[in-house]
């Protein structure tokens, strides 16, 4: 009988004082083993790491089971920085991917390594589904990955054009940071290793829900100033995707010039679709902001809000479409007159 793998779960940390118990615990408590937990705070200043220095010693005390790494940056390094310190403490074969304000269920790194080893350990990546939640633990509907297909066959992913990456869902082998140089961004991992990993190979795609993923709380999902939080989404995408094109130049000798292309393809034309949103956010004039929406803004939520109501009243497009127009509007005539009262 073969020995299980050691794996390792990477779980970054950064002012989460209200939700870094339930992330930790939901570590600890992983059925798998062997199993290495590697803790990495960003400097936090709000109790975040007196909190996760008191549970591992309490863990410790208790006789738990699973090797544990405890790490303090001396300085902020940022999302990117701080998850790649995660990968240079690992000796794990595959490193899972956890967030300070998420929780993992117990069977989450046992079904990843029990469906990549009968892959051959050869996907570069797994990437698996999620219960949403809210700040205060309640939960909301379960999210997919994108591209997934229960009936895809034993891949279950249908096109890499299909495939879009939620950082906190992901595990990945670490030649998604060994075989590139350093990064020059300090956000959006989520974009930069996915879109590495489809350079190694083909990605794992799992229906299973595997973790509670907290919505509302992380730099994407802020309830708190969405038009805010959608803006710095799009500006981490367009500079992975600056980001992604040195990536190609290091590693352009060591994969074939076919999934080179394709996967370059891939990340240009969803720059055509981030440059949309771009547009339909922060467009200076009406024409250029329903140029971004036609062009794939209707996507970002606020303005996705008319299709769902088309969709729960069957409303057609044609007075969708206008309402959207008059809400730019009304938004424009907004940010006039908030330009006329502050004297700009």
């Amino acid at each position: 009988m073969s020995k299980s793998p050691l794996v390792s779960v990477g779980l970054i940390t950064y002012n989460q004082r209200k939700f870094v118990r339930d992330a930790l615990l939901g570590a600890f408590s992983q059925t798998y083993s062997p199993l290495e937990i590697i803790i990495s705070d960003d400097s936090s200043s709000d109790g975040t790491w007196e909190i996760l220095q008191g549970m591992v010693e309490e863990y410790r005390q208790n006789g738990g089971v699973h090797t544990i790494i405890l790490n303090r940056n001396a300085k902020n390094l940022g999302i990117i920085g701080n998850f790649l310190k995660t990968f240079e403490l690992m000796h794990g074969e595959l490193l899972v991917h956890a967030g300070g304000d998420d929780i993992s269920y117990p069977n989450r790194v046992e079904i990843i390594v029990r469906e990549w080893l009968k892959r051959g350990k050869r996907p570069p990546v797994v990437y698996h589904a999620a219960d949403r939640m809210d700040c205060r633990g309640r939960l909301l509907t379960p999210m997919f990955p994108y591209g997934y297909d229960e009936n895809g066959g034993d891949l279950h992913w249908r096109s890499l054009e299909s495939v879009y990456f939620f950082g906190a869902l992901m595990a990945y082998r670490p030649e998604v940071v060994r075989n590139f140089g350093q990064p020059f961004i300090k956000h959006g991992e989520d974009f930069l290793l996915g879109w590495r990993s489809l350079l190694l190979g083909d990605p794992l795609l799992l229906g299973d829900k595997l973790v509670k993923y907290r919505v509302g709380s992380g730099l994407s999902s802020s309830v708190f100033g969405f038009r805010k939080a959608r803006i710095g989404t799009v500006g981490r995408a367009l500079d992975a995707v600056n980001q992604f094109m040195v990536d190609c130049e290091t590693i352009c000798t060591s994969v074939s010039a076919d999934r080179l292309k394709k996967v370059q393809d891939l990340v240009m034309e969803r720059k055509l679709f981030y440059d949309a949103w771009e547009k339909c956010l922060m467009g200076r004039t009406f024409a250029e902001r329903l140029q971004g929406w036609r062009g794939g803004g209707e996507w970002l939520l606020p303005f996705h809000a008319p299709r769902c109501v088309r969709g729960l009243l069957l409303l057609p497009s044609w007075i969708t479409t206008p309402l959207f127009a008059l809400f730019i509007f009304m938004v424009q005539v907004r940010r006039l007159f908030i330009g006329l009262k502050s004297g700009k």
